[in-house]
């Protein structure tokens, strides 16, 4: 059997390359082949475990819902709820920041989806961000950490998931998800308004009237009633959570064209061209993270981690 040693000198590597400013797809497979290579496995093997990783019929949703958030970016959707978000919390120390959370939150509610939430309009809120001199790192960081609430808050496609396959009610861990994920996005609005103290943050500081307040809501209204849509198909049984994404996509296209306008197949065509150029740079990400898992596992290094801890202490 190989060393373990090797297991942990892949994971190094992994973190040298990271910290060196190499892409993370490239991080994670760089290593992982070398590894193959020493230890003499045939490459076809890796092509196999990088396919492998994206055979999931689940991983519909990915694409499909990265899909979503850029037909909301080019038919200014987006900017709707930006525009609503704004009104709401935009006032607050770290006004941005704080309309960034937000829009998560929203966003949330229609992918389900961490990855899906970054992809989607995650671009877009990191460059507004930057662009009102917030540091890309903390742009990408708040970002990051807000796209979590995704797979907390319904419809959570992860929950989803879990409640067919444990057989236990969707209905209650959606439910038992709204909680959680509203306290994170609350801690992360608490948190963000200290530093926005700290650092001086930029911040909106008129303060919008209860009527732009509910004139920018009712505007709004029919994309942030986009989770009451899904949700209501997925309990009743009108399509399952890889279709959700396609009703969603369809349900988009449809409020667009009635509420806001968007008429014109233009958007469509550029929304195309711009889901598929990031849905390829997240599946390839997650292909390497396959890969890279598989060697960490093959070696046992989650394994030799858990040993190191217990080895501290033996009380639980």
């Amino acid at each position: 059997m190989i060393d373990v040693n090797l297991g942990i000198i892949v994971l190094i590597l992994f973190l040298v390359l990271v910290i060196i400013g190499t892409d993370v797809y490239l991080a994670l497979i760089i290593p992982s082949t070398g590894y193959f290579l020493v230890a003499d496995f045939p490459l076809t093997f890796q092509a196999q475990r990088l396919s492998y990783m994206l055979d999931d019929l689940v991983l519909l949703t990915i694409p499909l819902f990265i899909y979503v958030g850029a037909l909301m970016n080019e038919s200014g959707i987006t900017d709707i709820m930006f525009d609503f978000a704004n009104n709401v919390v935009g006032h607050i120390s770290g006004g941005l920041a704080q309309i960034n959370i937000v829009v998560s939150v929203i966003f949330s509610g229609i992918s389900g989806s961490a990855l899906a939430d970054i992809g989607g309009v995650g671009k877009v809120l990191i460059n507004r961000m930057i662009r009102e001199d917030y540091s890309p790192e903390y742009s990408a960081a708040l970002t990051g950490s807000s796209a979590v609430i995704g797979p907390i808050f319904p419809p959570s496609i992860p929950l989803i998931l879990f409640g067919i396959i444990a057989e236990v009610s969707v209905l209650a861990l959606l439910i038992a998800g709204v909680l959680p994920a509203v306290m994170t996005a609350l801690l992360l609005m608490i948190a963000t308004y200290i530093l926005a103290k700290v650092k001086d943050f930029p911040t909106h500081d008129e303060r919008p009237t209860v009527k732009e307040v509910t004139r920018s809501f009712f505007y709004a209204l029919p994309a942030i009633a986009t989770p009451i849509v899904l949700i209501g198909g997925l309990l009743a049984g009108f399509f399952g959570p890889t279709e959700a994404a396609a009703v969603t996509v369809a349900y988009i296209l449809f409020i667009n064209a009635v509420f806001y306008g968007g008429r014109s197949g233009r958007y469509i065509w550029e929304s195309t061209l711009d889901a598929t150029r990031t849905t390829g740079t997240v599946l390839i990400i997650l292909a390497g993270a396959g890969l890279f898992t598989y060697v960490m596992s093959v070696e046992g290094v989650d394994r030799l981690f858990a040993e190191y801890i217990f080895a501290i202490s033996d009380n639980p």
